[in-house]
């Protein structure tokens, strides 16, 4: 029996997946829809800042010497030379550095393959962990502007690298968290919900 083959298309159904090149987009699309770091994000927390923190933590543990003496700018006096106990102290911080380069590459990445597709658990452990590092942005630049003479606090000019990285950066990663917080430039799963049913009652 002839059957046209018109009615032979209509009667089976072949499933088009596209082309490969569609099929990516699509996973891109998904990923980018349930990923709570998306972008910029992405950039500044999981690839700019650990690379900050181990450069830290090498120069601290490498060079400890000249990173005691740039900890505050020296204005052409001979740098000191370090005892024992400081230099273990220096190398001992440039350790906490690396943690918590190792923190933000290891828990972002536990985060995703633990909770793939709950979006609003990724963003409430991520939540959590920048929270902590919120506060510890805001005790770090503390205790740095504590410990420098009042004239240098008010002369950012004569701030060096070491300076730089310890207030300036610091603030800007502090801004960057707030501004995850806030759901700037990303899509909200979890906080601005909690925030609205809080309204509501």
């Amino acid at each position: 029996m002839n059957v046209p083959g018109g009615r032979i298309r209509a009667l089976i159904h072949i499933p088009h997946h596209g082309s490969p090149a569609n099929t990516r987009k699509q996973n891109d699309a998904l990923e980018s829809k349930l990923h709570v770091l998306p972008h910029v994000y992405f950039l500044i927390f999981n690839i700019i800042e650990p690379a900050m923190t181990t450069a830290a933590a090498v120069m601290a543990i490498g060079t400890s010497d000249w990173y005691y003496n740039e900890t505050l700018p020296s204005d052409g006096k001979p740098a000191a030379g370090l005892t024992l106990r400081a230099q273990l102290i220096v190398r001992q911080l440039g350790n906490c550095y690396f943690l918590l380069g190792l923190i933000s590459l290891c828990v972002f990445s536990a985060i995703r393959g633990a909770v793939p597709n709950n979006p609003a658990a990724q963003e409430k452990l991520v939540g959590g962990l920048l929270t902590a590092l919120a506060i510890a942005d805001l005790t770090h630049v503390g205790l740095s502007v504590l410990g420098m003479p009042l004239d240098l606090v008010f002369q950012p000019s004569r701030w060096n690298g070491i300076v730089h990285g310890n207030i300036t950066v610091t603030i800007g990663l502090f801004l960057c968290r707030m501004a995850w917080f806030a759901g700037i430039r990303r899509n909200s799963y979890y906080y601005k919900v909690q925030g609205a049913k809080l309204k509501e009652t």
